[in-house]
Parts: C-alpha cells; structure tokens; sequence
C-alpha cells in the first residue's frame, strides 16, 4: 500500500492525520526512517503533546543537527493542544529552519469524535497556512475490504469476501480496528486455510457502532425484543449513561434511519444511481459500502415513507426527553420508551 510518503520528504513540517490508526503510524515509521537514513540517533527527539508543551517541542525542532542531516522531532497527541492559533504558534511554525523535521501525529486517543474532527481540521489549517504538509489516512469500505484480504496472506490465511465484509462491519468500518482482529481469527480457525464469515460472528469482539447499528436493523424491523438484546450490550445504564445516548446512540441511530429515507426514496425512483444527486452529503446511501446499502434497502422495502418519519419524530423525542425539554427519565427509560413507540409504529 502506497502511503505516499515521499511528497513529505521535503518539508520541515508534516502533520499526519485521519481516522486509520494503524496507517499513520505506518506512515509515521516509514517518514522517520527516511529521514534519519545515514543520520544518528541523537537528532532524534520524540515528545507527547500534554496541551502546553508546544515550546519544548518547537525549541528542540530549532535545535541544529549535530551528526545528521535533519533535527527530526516527533510529537505524539497533538490533539491534545485544543487551540493551534494560541499564543504565536502560526507565526512560529512558519519560521522552521531548513533542518528541522517536526512531525505533528494527531493521535486521537481521549478524544471524542466531534472534539476530534474539529481540532484536527483547526490543526491542518495552521499547518497548511505555515508551508507545511498534510497527510490525512482514511480508507475507502471497497478498498478497506479488498486490502484486509491481502493483509491476512501475510499470516498464511486466506479471508473469504464475505468474512471480509463481516469483519469490517463489525468493527465499525475501521481498517485499523478489523487489522487487530485477523491474528485471533487466524488462530481461531486453526488449521483451516480460510477465515469464514461464521468465523467472523463467533470470534470478533463487535464494536460499540456496529451493536448500535444492530439496534437501530431491529428498530427497523419492529423487533423490540432483539432491540433490547442489543441495548443491554451496549451496557447503557451508568453514570455516563445520558452521555453515551446523545454522543453515540442516538445519533447513530438517526443516521441510520436516515440512510433507511434515502433508500425509500431509492426504491421509489427506480435505484439509487437515479436518485442519488438528492440525497445530502452526510450521510450519503451512494457512498455507503455495500452491506450499508443492502441493510438499509432491505428494512426500507418494509417500511413506508410515513412510518419511516414518524420513527424519526420518536427519535426527536428521546433526544427532547434527555436533554430534559419534555418528559425527563433516566437514559435507559427514554432509549426503551423510543424501542416500544418504534415498534408501535412499524407494525401499526
């Protein structure tokens, strides 16, 4: 896989970003060892960002080389630092000498997504607008699919395409996350030559996205049972519990009914290729992966237009009763009274 690390050779600043883990960190290794080829280990400095250190780490980037080509410094968590714009620090990254190599990782760890998502744009504008380079890693599901099943041959397994798909689902549509699961799936089937997809289901520890997008397939299909299934592994019901509804659960769910619209919509106009110039840009049922268009063309072929936005109106009505504008119970009562009005509505 071409990480195209050579365009960032020759800039003293390089922020590294994007939701693969394991492809910036791959990126990170393969940058450092190019530019400390020949060099010594000594102008080499690694830091972690704790949000106020910015002059330690931009104060060793200044530091000349002693035996190397380039001052090479590493700074891990970058996000960490919540405002880039503070304090000069545009201004000072502008001024890098032709030695200095500072390498900004926007490590994403104790961050929520949203924080994560603005931080790391308000970082790339400082970056960019200082001569700096960006490079942000993502996948495509297509792709993500088709390099999982590349990557395992390197563990003497083979990954069927099915089991490919199963296993990027389940963790989320992250490349990174179904990365770390192949080495217990390969020793999951032991001798056998290929992974399966029951494999999958029975050895993969399924991401938080993946249960919630598996509440809001049972929602769909009027299904309060599996529902709560669903709802008690996502373990909803602590101290957090009003915070993981409207950071995670709710939201998810109302993508997911949203992208079950746009499907509706599809089915009405004849396939999503004729309709897809209306659909929004987020979230899009064109640019989802093939299982996210088949679910949500399978549970909107069941459902019409009114009862898909009257799910979508219970939906508004949990997120009012959390956030205490209607009826206020706890967390676990308002996601359970929205399975139980679903429910009503779909089979109404």
């Amino acid at each position: 896989m071409n990480l195209k690390i050579d365009t960032l050779l020759g800039s003293p600043l390089v922020l590294l970003a994007g939701s693969e883990a394991s492809l910036r960190l791959r990126a990170l290794r393969e940058l450092t060892s190019k530019l400390a080829e020949g060099g010594d280990e000594f102008d080499t400095a690694t830091f972690t960002c704790d949000g106020s250190n910015f002059m330690d780490f931009y104060g060793a980037a200044l530091t000349a080389p002693f035996l190397s080509e380039y001052r090479i410094v590493i700074v891990r968590n970058i996000l960490r630092d919540k405002e880039p714009n503070d304090a000069g620090k545009p201004a000072a990254l502008k001024s890098l000498p032709d030695w200095a190599r500072l390498v900004l990782v926007a490590d994403d760890e104790n961050v929520d997504g949203q924080e994560t998502t603005r931080r790391t744009k308000a970082w790339e504008k400082v970056i960019t607008g200082a001569g700096g380079k960006v490079l942000s890693f993502s996948m495509d599901p297509k792709k993500a699919v088709e390099q999982l099943r590349v990557d395992v041959l390197e563990l003497g397994k083979k990954l069927s395409p099915k089991a490919a798909i199963q296993l990027f689902a389940m963790c989320g549509n992250s490349y990174t996350g179904a990365l770390e699961e192949l080495d217990k799936l390969c020793l999951y089937v032991g001798d056998e030559e290929e992974i399966q997809e029951k494999d999958v289901l029975a050895a993969v520890s399924a991401s938080r996205e993946w249960n919630v997008f598996q509440l809001g397939d049972a929602m769909a299909a009027g299904q309060p049972d599996v529902a709560f299934r669903q709802l008690k592994l996502l373990a909803i019901g602590g101290t957090k519990s009003e915070e993981a509804a409207n950071r995670n659960i709710l939201p998810s769910l109302l993508r997911q009914f949203r992208l079950i619209w746009q499907a509706r919509v599809a089915i009405d106009g004849g396939g999503i290729e004729r309709v897809a110039d209306d659909f929004p840009d987020n979230p899009n049922l064109a640019k989802m992966a093939d299982w996210q268009q088949r679910n949500a063309m399978k549970a909107a072929q069941k459902l019409t237009r009114a009862k898909i936005e009257a799910c979508m109106r219970e939906l508004a009505d949990a997120d009012a009763r959390l956030k205490g504008l209607i009826d206020n119970p706890n967390a676990t009562e308002a996601i359970e009274l929205m399975i139980v009005r679903t429910a009503k509505v779909i089979k109404g």
